[in-house]
């Protein structure tokens, strides 16, 4: 690379670290938000009916909102958010893992490390 911008890998780890504890932490914020249960799509010949499931104790209810976007978008929503979550949470253990044992072998980290 040219001139002083230099990029280094424990610094790419540290920066992608950050980036996805702020998705866990949208993810988290946003699920909060979102509608009890979840989303259950019924297809038939020409329509899809969606249905939000709630559980109580062993008993679920079913409720037809396909009339009701706002709350299947809602759902949907809440779906995607937990899948985004849990790679998150995966992902920063990962990077914790990497930043910890990885070993910078750049001259001004050997330098750094002998002061």
């Amino acid at each position: 690379m040219r001139g002083d911008f230099k990029l280094n890998f424990s610094f790419l780890i540290e920066t992608e670290l950050q980036r996805q504890i702020q998705y866990l932490r949208q993810s988290e914020r946003m699920l909060q938000k979102s509608p009890k249960g979840f989303l259950r799509m019924g297809k038939q010949k020409r329509n899809t009916t969606y249905y939000q499931v709630i559980s109580h104790g062993e008993k679920r209810v079913e409720k037809n909102i396909s009339d009701k976007p706002q709350i299947v978008h809602q759902l949907l929503e809440k779906q995607i958010q937990k899948k985004v979550y849990k790679a998150a949470e995966r992902n920063v253990k990962s990077l914790k893992a990497l930043k910890k044992n990885y070993c910078d072998i750049s001259r001004k980290a050997i330098v750094n490390s002998l002061s």
